[in-house]
């Protein structure tokens, strides 16, 4: 994990200033509840500015800096230990704050955990397809159809979750859709030859 400059200027601000431990408290959990998408109190989202000594500009730079170490943090699968160690070496928060930002984060691991991984951001992976082909020689209109029709099942996986799509079409349709997905196998063979 690295923290970009901009995010390490911003986080010694909160070292610097006069931010207390009781904001940087409300600070952090603020972080948190927006994270877990837990219901908190608009009022107090950022702090009051005119309750604290310390620009507004620096308390919203210091959450959206606090938000992306954390995120950060659960994606790399840091546990508290190794995130305190990371923030140690990088000298942007006092001992005190960097023991509270560790502790919160300790005890709140597994529901940020659990709801970033619910986020995603990937398709869902294909896992298996099977098709099956019927002729149609009437419709119940008793219409003469003589067609083929195929039966596509996907089977995909996301976030552990298998799921079925299905669907049908006519031999042009699956012709289409072939042609459409060598199309991509290319593009991306492409892509990745760059």
């Amino acid at each position: 994990m690295q923290l970009t400059t901009v995010a390490k200027k911003n986080l010694e601000f909160i070292k610097s200033s006069n931010l207390t431990d009781e904001n940087f408290n409300k600070l952090l959990l603020d972080c948190i509840s927006i994270i877990i998408n837990k219901k908190h109190d608009d009022k107090s989202l950022m702090l009051k500015s005119s309750n604290s000594d310390v620009k507004p500009e620096i308390i919203k730079a210091a959450y959206i800096d606090l938000t992306s170490i954390i995120v950060e943090a659960v994606r790399q699968g840091y546990d508290h230990k190794n995130l305190f160690q990371f923030l140690c070496t990088t000298e942007v928060l006092s001992t005190s704050k960097l023991e509270r930002l560790c502790d919160v984060y300790r005890k709140n691991y597994d529901s940020l955990r659990s709801q970033l991984i619910n986020i995603g951001d990937c398709y869902p992976c294909l896992k298996d397809v099977s098709w099956r082909l019927d002729y149609c020689i009437k419709t119940s209109e008793n219409y003469s159809f003589h067609e083929c029709i195929y039966y596509i099942n996907l089977t995909t996986k996301k976030n552990g979750v298998l799921s079925n799509v299905q669907f049908t079409c006519s031999i042009y349709q699956l012709q289409e859709l072939v042609h459409k997905l060598k199309d991509i196998v290319r593009h991306l063979e492409k892509l990745s030859s760059q």
